[in-house]
């Protein structure tokens, strides 16, 4: 195999994504269809709430003994 396979074709501007572009469109869609609202109602009512919290990994549980010989 050569080192210039074609693997993968070349990317020309056309091809390339509009990133904001495409943000704002997807943001207008779930605005428009309340996707956030029917997600924060889904549960609403639910008697069980859970919470994730991230972090460094001490910052949730007990230092690693490993840590302290740093």
């Amino acid at each position: 195999m050569s080192v210039k396979s074609n693997v993968f074709r070349t990317v020309t501007a056309a091809d390339r994504v509009d990133y904001p572009a495409l943000e704002s469109t997807i943001q207008k869609w779930w605005d428009d269809q309340g996707v956030l609202q029917m997600y924060l109602q889904r549960n609403e009512h639910s008697d069980k709430q859970f919470s994730f919290l991230d972090g460094p990994i001490t910052a949730n549980n007990a230092m690693g003994v490993h840590l302290s010989l740093i």
